[in-house]
């Protein structure tokens, strides 16, 4: 007996939904995912929809099935989704698994089970490290991640573990990527770790520590200094280079590490879409701060 329309129609919106075929035709395997955001992370444009994963799916080709695109350069450049349009101070950027795309999205193959973040920010202001926290536990879940803990015995580095642990997060003593936790003044200077006592406009963490590491000073989107964190502040932020990614939880201090290692284990959704976190007094600061003021 046939489906009446109105089943008909819920099923295969079902099925768009979960990016699965429905009957014979079977899958290329889990969906991919793809959100868009604005300013850095701030505001959500379209929720996350999920893209089946079929053989040579591009990064583009994945947004083009959910939502409408131009594009310039021959469709490797991305010039509006849906009605937000590149203008003179913002464009679209896109991040796989939190890392930033070395390539244009025509170049960019997608696999099961990525997430694909777009934003829409100014991209003169300030410079991304390349990679960013708001995929989290993504890279490190399919990667597995090297713990780096100065002193090695910090209370610090046992709340990072058991918040891997948490987020499934595999130690991998062999892994591309790195997890550094510590007090600024303890881990800086450490390979991976970027000089974050340059200005944060341009040091990949929209914030940079005094040169004594007590004071934390957030930027802005615009790329100006904030008023410096000086109560125990914290910082979570991620970087990209050639080897993986290098994660940095650290502070002004110990207890400052402390409470940005305590993010990793945080609920579900607490880094979501963002790009950097800071901590003050323990109020959580999204970074850039601002961001779609």
């Amino acid at each position: 007996m046939p489906l009446p329309r109105p089943a008909l129609a819920a099923l295969l919106a079902a099925c768009a939904f979960l990016g699965a075929g429905c009957g014979g035709s079977g899958t290329a395997g889990p969906a991919t995912s793809v959100t868009i955001t604005r300013d850095f992370g701030a505001s959500v444009i379209a929720q996350t929809e999920k893209v089946e994963a079929t053989s040579g799916l591009t990064a583009l080709r994945q947004l083009e099935t959910v939502h409408k695109v131009t594009t310039g350069y021959g469709g490797r450049y991305v010039k509006s989704i849906d009605d937000t349009a590149e203008d003179s101070d913002s464009s679209w950027l896109f991040f796989v698994d939190g890392i930033e795309s070395p390539v244009g999205a025509t170049s960019t193959r997608l696999k099961p089970k990525q997430v694909v973040q777009w934003d829409f920010h100014a991209w003169e202001n300030v410079r991304t490290g390349g990679a960013i926290v708001g995929a989290y536990p993504l890279p490190l879940k399919k990667r597995g991640v090297r713990v780096i803990c100065v002193p090695r015995f910090i209370i610090a580095c046992r709340v990072a573990r058991e918040g891997l642990t948490a987020a499934g997060v595999v130690v991998n003593r062999r892994g591309p990527d790195k997890l550094i936790v510590g007090e600024w003044n303890s881990i800086q200077g450490l390979d991976g770790v970027p000089d974050l006592t340059l200005p944060g406009d341009t040091n990949g963490a929209y914030a940079q520590f005094t040169k004594n590491g007590r004071t934390l000073i957030p930027y802005s989107a615009d790329g100006s200094p904030e008023k410096g964190l000086i109560n125990s502040s914290a910082l979570l932020a991620a970087f990209a280079n050639p080897d993986g990614v290098v994660w940095v939880a650290t502070g002004t201090d110990e207890d400052a590490a402390s409470s940005a290692a305590r993010l990793l284990g945080a609920e579900k959704g607490k880094l979501r879409n963002r790009f950097a976190m800071a901590i003050d007094n323990g109020r959580e600061h999204a970074l850039p701060l601002g961001a779609g003021r």
